[in-house]
């Protein structure tokens, strides 16, 4: 019976889980350095991500014109306006 009916074998785990171990007293000197690493890891990378946002930010700023209610318009759309307003127009 075996050979005629094919059990799937059970999935198997292709790697171990990545765990961090935790001291048990949240009072003790190791738990408390461990927690502040993490929050300053967690505050740099924050800082890096304003940073990053302050650039860009900074160079979007400096390809436009300060005016917010100024649109871009790019040069082929305007091209493209000049021709239909001609056309209509005859100027």
């Amino acid at each position: 019976m075996g050979e005629f009916l094919v059990w799937p074998e059970t999935p198997k785990r292709k790697g171990k889980r990545q765990t961090e171990i935790h001291p048990f007293a949240i009072t003790s000197d190791r738990y408390k350095d461990m927690f502040e690493k993490k929050k300053e890891e967690k505050r740099k990378i924050e800082e890096q991500k304003e940073e990053r946002k302050r650039k860009r930010e900074e160079k979007k700023q400096s390809k436009f014109p300060a005016n917010k209610n100024h649109k871009f318009i790019p040069q082929i759309m305007l091209h493209r306006t000049r021709q239909i307003r001609e056309m209509k127009f005859g100027n």
